[in-house]
């Protein structure tokens, strides 16, 4: 139906990791929880924040020998807030959406303020 593409929550992140981690387990993992909400190009949103925390601008031109280094506790925390950042812009895209439905909806009925009572609880997932 008309409001089957928001089947997935999107702001949900997964656990800051309690030991070290490398950038590529760092990658990996971001790679994949985005790819699981839904977002687009979920490697390469991972790619690019992993690049630009190591002081690059992509990934491949990141020394190879610093992807599998430890990153400090500070790096990736860093990560994971500018992650969550990302899934933060794919629910606004995701609120866009809806509120582009009941545009769509108000040109066809009188009654689109239904779908504004269906929209509701989801606004408060995050």
């Amino acid at each position: 139906g008309i409001w089957s593409f928001h089947t997935r929550p999107i702001c949900s992140a997964p656990a800051l990791p309690a030991g070290r981690i490398t950038a590529l387990q760092a990658l990996d993992v971001w790679k994949r929880h985005f790819e699981e909400k839904g977002v687009t190009e979920p490697e390469h949103s991972s790619q690019y924040i992993i690049a630009h925390l190591l002081g690059a601008k992509t990934i491949e031109s990141v020394e190879p020998q610093r992807l599998t280094e430890f990153l400090s506790k500070e790096k990736t925390e860093q990560v994971w807030q500018l992650c969550i950042r990302r899934l933060s812009r794919s629910w606004l895209n995701w609120c866009s959406q809806i509120c582009r439905r009941i545009l769509e909806l108000q040109r066809h009925t009188k009654h689109a303020w239904k779908s504004v009572v269906v929209l509701v609880p989801f606004l408060s997932v995050c």
